[in-house]
């Protein structure tokens, strides 16, 4: 997800007194990381948007696709890691699919300001897609929250039931019965069906038609009474 510039910003950005500067937050589903583009660390406090200490660590875009639909919105980044200390977070930790945000920050560098952060702007927003480490720079992919709508479910949705154990964990029967052959019924009759693990309405749906609107008798008594509908 991604925010467009308004002008207003787009007019500091080109005054000579604002300095525009990054910010990254990622994290591993333990630990937080929060890295600037500046050569100091930066405390930000903005409600809904950074907030913390973020250490200096040079990183840069390799681009930001934006769709009309924001499903299949990215955005590429190039992070320094020459010291290797993301090395670990990565090769050991299961980082993928966590959130991973890109804000844009301006700073008052006006001779009479100290400094001062002036606003901070959401770039883009979502979860890390993908990585690749080399020797120098991790390079770090951020998929839209939207792209797992594409995603196809390994699961399935059968009227029998889903549990292939006979008296396991998912299906905690413990009576005589030596067998089951995983329908309703049979469910019923073992005093289970608080565990059954199918959807047993499937079929009951299964090639119905579904109608939109009045059916053709209704719409026949509305054609013929239309005075009365107000």
């Amino acid at each position: 997800m991604a925010r467009n510039l308004d002008q207003e910003t787009l007019n500091e950005l080109g005054s000579d007194e604002m300095f525009p500067f990054f910010c990254l937050d990622f994290t591993d589903g333990v630990t937080d990381y929060k890295y600037t583009t500046l050569d100091v660390p930066i405390t930000l406090n903005v409600s809904g948007g950074p907030s913390g200490v973020y250490e200096p660590r040079g990183f840069q875009f390799e681009g930001i696709n934006y769709t009309l639909s924001n499903v299949m919105d990215d955005a590429t980044i190039k992070i320094d890691n020459l010291d290797s200390v993301l090395t670990p977070i990565f090769v050991t930790d299961d980082i993928e699919e966590q959130p991973a945000s890109i804000y844009l920050g301006i700073m008052n560098t006006a001779a009479d300001a100290t400094n001062e952060v002036l606003i901070t702007i959401l770039l883009f927003t979502g979860e890390i897609d993908s990585f690749d480490i080399d020797e120098t720079e991790i390079r770090m992919v951020i998929g839209s929250i939207f792209s797992r709508w594409g995603h196809q479910s390994n699961n399935t949705h059968p009227s029998s039931c889903r549990w292939k154990l006979f008296k396991g964990v998912e299906c905690q029967y413990s009576g005589d019965a030596a067998s089951c052959d995983r329908v309703y019924e049979t469910c019923v009759t073992l005093d289970n069906t608080a565990n059954f693990g199918g959807f047993r309405w499937l079929p009951s749906i299964e090639n119905k038609k579904i109608q939109f609107g009045p059916n053709q008798s209704e719409a026949s008594w509305l054609s013929r009474h239309d005075r009365y509908v107000t």
